[in-house]
């Protein structure tokens, strides 16, 4: 009998080999929709996975997510998780002093950020969170001339990448390892809670039941 897989990554890796060639989700670019396959959605992951760990991210580091709703949110959330690392949401409308309290309070060492606005955003905070050490930028429109430090977009990140095993990580997950960090908004300037893996693919599987999906229904 398999065993009983340990994370999302893990379940990543699994359906890009059995369902390699199968859409897994779609963005519009443009106004057309454009499909992503099982295969591209688990080369996305591991690109940016290698990336964190080639930067020594692993089990016990936070790192923060301030993007728009699209695919490479997913790839960044799966990709932090795979290398061992716990992902926290930041919602990008939220102020400055929340996104400090998040950025604080999770201890996040990295955060990825979906453009100008959210980068000036965290640069006005940065003396004020400790532990941010790197900020990794999607769309680098309107920052051509921009240097600092601390901060790189993510194609220059992506290609740090090196020769990271990136496999050998997703199996060395365990269930009970802090996955996500969660701020509910309605508690203001509250602690955040912990999900491990095992809590996150006990909500998969009690998805599955509830929600009978057949292999040829879409997903919206």
């Amino acid at each position: 009998m398999d065993q009983p897989l340990a994370s999302f990554a893990a379940l990543v890796s699994q359906r890009a080999k059995a369902h390699g060639d199968e859409t897994i989700l779609r963005a519009k670019n443009r106004g057309i929709w454009k499909a992503v396959t099982w295969t591209q959605l688990a080369e996305q992951v591991q690109a940016i996975g290698t990336a964190l760990l080639a930067a020594d991210f692993g089990r016990g580091d936070v790192v923060a997510i301030l993007l728009e709703s699209r695919p490479e949110v997913v790839y960044a959330d799966l990709a932090i998780m795979g290398c061992g690392a716990a992902s926290v949401a930041i919602d990008p409308d939220d102020d400055p002093d929340r996104v400090c309290h998040l950025l604080s309070s999770s201890g996040s060492r990295l955060a990825f950020v979906e453009n100008e606005e959210q980068l000036d955003k965290l640069l006005t905070i940065r003396d004020r969170c400790p532990a941010l050490s790197r900020i990794v930028v999607f769309d680098m429109k309107g920052l051509r001339d921009f240097t600092d430090a601390g901060c790189v977009s993510l194609s220059v990140f992506v290609d740090s990448g090196g020769s990271a095993d990136w496999a050998l990580a997703v199996r060395s997950i365990d269930v009970d390892q802090p996955a996500i960090v969660q701020f509910p908004r309605n508690e203001g300037f509250g602690m955040g809670r912990t999900l491990t893996h095992g809590d996150l693919m006990h909500m998969v599987g009690a998805a599955r039941a509830r929600l009978p999906i057949q292999p040829n229904d879409e997903r919206l």
